[in-house]
């Protein structure tokens, strides 16, 4: 059935409709490989993204360690680690901001807003409720 239909056309139509096979299975292959590299580009934007919160956030993560070090020190006993602390609170305060900022433009995609909200409203109770020891003080700070 297709070889006599193909004998009827002639040597032009043969070449055409070769042709549109031959462009249409090359768009397919461009289309499927479009939509990978999409997803690729995709992909890395979110990374960037990631590392742009992830540099807002470390320093967070500095102070708020080292303010859990001072106040449980300051409970030791340890009197010249203990006034770090409300410098540690402040670079930790500073840092806040700077994940706010962060979020704001990040948060939303990266999905993390929730988790920044509870971390930020946690941050607050640890800074201003220290803990009955030094363990329990680091415990807390450790948890944020």
């Amino acid at each position: 059935m297709i070889a006599r239909l193909l004998a009827r056309l002639k040597l032009a139509h043969k070449f055409l409709i070769l042709g549109a096979l031959i462009l249409g299975t090359m768009g397919w292959t461009i289309w499927l490989l479009v939509g990978a590299l999409q997803e690729q580009i995709d992909f890395s934007a979110k990374e960037v993204r990631g590392s742009e919160y992830h540099r807002a956030v470390a320093p967070l993560l500095y102070a708020v360690q080292a303010h859990g070090e001072a106040v449980a020190a300051g409970m030791r006993g340890q009197r010249e680690l203990a006034a770090t602390a409300s410098d540690a609170a402040s670079r930790a305060d500073r840092a806040v901001q700077a994940v706010e900022a962060a979020d704001k433009a990040h948060g939303e995609i990266l999905k993390v807003r929730a988790d920044w909200t509870r971390i930020r409203e946690e941050w607050v109770r640890v800074k201003t409720g220290a803990g009955t020891s030094p363990d329990e003080v680091l415990e807390r700070h450790g948890a944020l």
